[in-house]
């Protein structure tokens, strides 16, 4: 046995290439399978999984675990090909072999919803990196466009199914993460110099900012809609709502100050930016806190929902800093966030006032600088 072990060992640790026929044939069997086993429709009733410890586990979680099953299984290829680009060698095992494998760890409603926002995310993102090297064809701009719309087509049938079902709380996680992945990238590609485009020009940038500031405008109408549903469904509900949030935001507020002290290749200026975002944040989330306690059910949820929305970005910029320059970055607009007035007055102690006069934010200080961090407004 433990002959049999040490080989094991020997054999996942060989630098295994594989012949390209060998290649095609195993991504064919994989997208066979997939396509035989497919995931449960938005539309129509949650599915059992036949393992319930594994889908009690976080989206985050169960994305990483397929990414460790796709480096055992595929090797790699497998592993570079998660960084390809539309007309990259390696693209193809990206968006047929191993997407379909992540989709394979997705069960229900909301993560459906979650993987096609991430989807929609990796579309954004690999359409970002082409235009700031000037490869951002026509071609490959319909056709990343038509798959981002896609995408964003399943969020929204996510969406829906969820109100049916009357999981409240997962029909406005849902709906925010999609506006505010929408929002941020809809900067980012904009802050991108068209003069980077080569010799295709501007067009197939423009085009797709143009695409990404109108679904950008309709995630917001329909989480608003979601919003005022919760608003007015009654004290109950919408405690349950706001509890649920609460238990959301700080989950994402530790997973995020846990990372970003990590962040690869990214400035000082950059750093101090997206801690602006997690200081303004973490701050709704104690006025949340307090306003809960105190009964102040819906001024409770507003804040958290902004705090939501303040995190997701914050996760979106963070994963385009390789993409795009750090001044693309750290031009994007905060959202504008006012904190919803309390019908009693708050103590003298409750959290300091986020709104400010709308102006730039002050840049990062230099290094000899005595100054402390910049704290930033809100434009």
């Amino acid at each position: 046995m433990e002959r049999e072990m040490e080989k094991f060992k020997t054999l996942i640790n060989r630098d295994i290439r594989l012949e390209a026929g060998e290649k095609e044939a195993m991504r064919d069997k994989l997208v066979s399978f997939v396509r035989a086993n497919p995931t449960q429709s938005p539309a129509t009733p949650q599915a059992q999984s036949p393992l319930p410890f594994f889908t009690a586990l976080p989206f985050a979680l169960k994305l990483a675990l397929s990414g460790l099953v796709l480096a055992v299984v595929g090797g790699g290829a497998s592993v570079l090909a998660e960084h390809a680009v539309p007309g990259d060698a390696l693209y193809g095992i990206k968006t047929s072999v191993n997407e379909p494998v992540q989709k394979l760890f997705v069960f229900g409603d909301k993560e459906t919803g979650l993987y096609a926002v991430r989807m929609t995310e990796r579309r954004l993102a690999e359409a970002e990196k082409l235009a700031s090297s000037g490869a951002l064809s026509e071609e490959v701009k319909d056709s990343l466009r038509a798959e981002i719309l896609k995408n964003i087509e399943n969020v929204h049938s996510s969406i829906v199914a969820l109100r049916l079902n009357e999981d409240a709380a997962g029909a406005i996680e849902l709906s925010t993460q999609l506006e505010s992945s929408l929002r941020i990238h809809e900067q980012i590609l904009s802050g991108i110099p068209s003069g980077t485009m080569a010799t295709t020009g501007s067009l197939p940038l423009f085009d797709l900012i143009s695409t990404m500031k109108k679904e950008s405008s309709n995630a917001s109408g329909v989480r608003a809609g979601v919003e005022t549903s919760i608003v007015t469904s009654g004290s109950v509900k919408s405690k349950e709502v706001a509890l649920q949030t609460l238990a959301d935001v700080q989950g994402m507020l530790q997973d995020i100050k846990t990372s970003l002290p990590n962040l690869a290749e990214s400035s000082e200026k950059t750093e101090q930016y997206l801690q602006i975002y997690v200081a303004k944040a973490q701050a709704l989330i104690l006025s949340g806190k307090e306003n809960l306690a105190r009964g102040e059910v819906a001024t409770a949820f507003t804040e958290l929902q902004q705090a939501r929305t303040l995190l997701k970005e914050v996760s979106v910029l963070a994963e385009s800093r390789n993409a795009v320059a750090d001044t693309v970055i750290t031009g994007v607009k905060e959202p504008t966030v006012t904190p919803a007035e309390p019908s009693a007055p708050a103590p003298a102690t409750t959290t300091p006032a986020l709104t400010s006069p709308e102006k730039p934010l002050p840049p990062a200080p230099t290094p000899d600088s005595s100054t402390p961090p910049p704290t930033g407004t809100l434009q």
